[in-house]
């Protein structure tokens, strides 16, 4: 560490425990770090003159907050414990579990047990996720049908060795079964 840090860093506590004066001290150790040619002498009666000059010191309380906040990520084991959990619930239309699911209510209602809300419909999920190819496809990712029109209209949970965990259709359950056709594309949860 150079010499300039340790009055930076007495002056970070200084401003922490006096508020105002400390932090006319903290711009006193700063222009002596930022000043090249500035002399010890130079420094010091800066921080004299600070100290000498600045109010009374009111209390200061310090708060912790936190800047910035990662997302969350999928726990993939949970994602495929939770999808075979649904195994056998029937499929009916518009409905998001937990007795009965159609295919965006039942992607949605898996992963919201983890805390990580998707969009109720299969089209706007896709819009939520980054796209993957299929040779990067992994585990978890979601699998999403489109028509001739390129609109997708079913999403299924990818499990692996080209199967999917689904809420099919009218009259069919929850199941594992085959990652069928070729209008599919792969969206990965960021």
């Amino acid at each position: 560490m150079s010499d300039h840090t340790s009055p930076l860093r007495h002056a970070l506590r200084q401003a922490a425990v006096t508020g105002t004066a400390g932090s006319l001290l903290l711009g006193a150790a700063v222009v002596g770090i930022a000043a090249p040619g500035a002399t010890a002498a130079t420094t010091a009666s800066a921080r004299t003159t600070a100290t000498r000059t600045a109010a009374p010191a009111a209390p200061v309380t310090l708060h912790a907050q936190q800047v910035a906040s990662k997302k969350r990520k999928v726990d993939v084991h949970k994602e495929l414990r939770t999808a075979a959990a649904q195994k056998g619930k029937p499929y009916r239309y518009g409905a998001a579990g937990p007795h009965a699911f159609d295919c965006s209510g039942y992607t949605s209602y898996v992963l919201k047990q983890q805390g990580i809300k998707l969009a109720r419909t299969s089209s706007a999920q896709y819009r939520q996720t980054r796209r993957i190819s299929h040779m990067a496809a992994k585990v978890g990712d979601l699998v999403f049908y489109y028509n001739s029109r390129g609109v997708v209209y079913h999403v299924g949970i990818l499990a692996g060795h080209m199967k999917m965990w689904a809420a099919p259709h009218t009259g069919a359950v929850v199941r594992l079964q085959k990652v069928y056709g070729h209008n599919w594309k792969i969206g990965r949860i960021v």
